[in-house]
């Protein structure tokens, strides 16, 4: 079972994730590009992220594990010996 995130811990993340991204350049629609890349362009994607816009906890878990990935360090190539 994942963890529950608080409503700060939700906002740190999307909010880290929406700053990293350069596109699209109205910084107010980087949640629904995620939304979008994570759920697809349908009613239920909206339903989502309307609900999310209301309680950030409510926040669907796939969007989290993308945020989570997409904000996690990279691992760097090894060197060549």
């Amino acid at each position: 079972m994942q963890e529950r995130l608080t409503a700060d811990e939700v906002h740190a993340l999307i909010g880290g994730a929406c700053e990293r991204l350069n596109y699209p350049k109205e910084t107010g629609r980087r949640d629904w590009w995620i939304f979008q890349q994570v759920m697809g362009d349908g009613p239920e994607t909206l339903k989502a992220l309307n609900a999310f816009l209301k309680d950030v906890t409510m926040c669907p878990p796939e969007v989290i594990a993308w945020c989570k990935e997409y904000l996690a360090p990279k691992a760097l190539p090894l060197a060549a010996e």
